[in-house]
């Protein structure tokens, strides 16, 4: 009887490190699998709650006088139609209608600046300059000018005075 040889096909495919490769390859398939669709449903579950409470909507408008307001919605805070009036101010555009959401950065609005924006959770943080007037949505409260506002639904807050708000400058 023959004994078979080194170099035979039938010593290498029984070799114990040909079993092992065999081994490892199923193991780093399986991970590879499972971190890939653990991967995906923990992406999924983190977008879903990102964005589930709902962007805020700031709608922008002005009067026959040129007399600015914002009008601010978050439905998922239950706020509707809560308005910041600027009584002593004028723009330069009179029945200006211009509603945004701000899901996601945005650089424009319909008059004054955004400061700060973190729309990371929704419906995040927003910070506008109002004519000088510093106005921050946060989800637990109103700000304006550093002054704790509750969130009042069909409420109407009269902005008045000069703003003193100077945001800082970028150095480059």
């Amino acid at each position: 009887m023959e004994s078979p040889r080194l170099d035979s096909i039938a010593s290498v495919t029984n070799s114990p490190s040909h079993m092992e490769s065999d081994g490892l390859l199923k193991k780093l398939a399986i991970t590879f699998t499972i971190s890939v669709v653990a991967y995906f449903a923990i992406f999924h579950w983190i977008e879903h709650r990102r964005v589930s409470s709902g962007p805020w909507n700031v709608t922008f408008v002005t009067d026959t006088n040129a007399q600015p307001s914002v009008i601010i919605a978050q439905e998922k805070l239950k706020l509707s139609n809560l308005r910041i009036t600027f009584p002593e101010q004028r723009w330069s555009e009179s029945n200006l209608l211009r509603s945004i959401q701000y899901d996601t950065s945005k650089t424009n609005c319909g008059f004054g600046e955004i400061v700060f924006q973190d729309p990371t959770f929704l419906p995040g943080t927003v910070t506008f300059n109002f004519f000088g007037h510093e106005v921050e949505l946060l989800p637990r409260t109103l700000i304006i000018d550093k002054r704790e506002y509750p969130w009042i639904p069909n409420d109407t807050i009269y902005v008045r005075g000069a703003g003193k708000f100077q945001p800082k400058k970028k150095k480059y």
